[in-house]
């Protein structure tokens, strides 16, 4: 986590045969923009991929789509329960203004120049 909020960067375990098509991995799964993604084997065998977002505010919509997709198990048989829809609409407004928030203030600080 400290990675995505200071730096704007997600980290995952990938194969070791991946290479740069991670980039379009990453905008195919999530529907963001990655700016570079760099890449290393880690001294147990595993590589890892850091993928450095193009913009602040696809953090959120990442986030909402993992919360969402971890409590989606295709196996289980659904059980209804009207109160998910409304979770998952919560969960998506309260990121998306975070969201707005930031960008009024990244706007607000570059208008005053501070």
């Amino acid at each position: 986590m400290k990675k995505i909020e200071d730096n704007n960067t997600l980290v995952f375990i990938v194969d070791l045969k991946a290479d740069k098509k991670i980039k379009a991995a990453v905008k195919k799964m999530y529907d963001i923009q990655a700016k570079k993604v760099n890449t290393l084997i880690r001294p147990d065998g595993k590589k890892k991929a850091y993928v450095k977002l193009l913009i602040v505010l696809g953090i959120y919509d990442l986030i909402i789509a993992a919360i969402i997709s971890a409590g989606i198990n295709p196996k289980a048989k659904p059980k209804p329960y009207f109160l998910d829809g409304y979770t998952h609409l919560s969960f998506e407004l309260a990121c998306s203004l975070a969201g707005l928030a930031a960008g009024m203030a990244i706007s607000i600080v570059r208008d005053t120049r501070v």
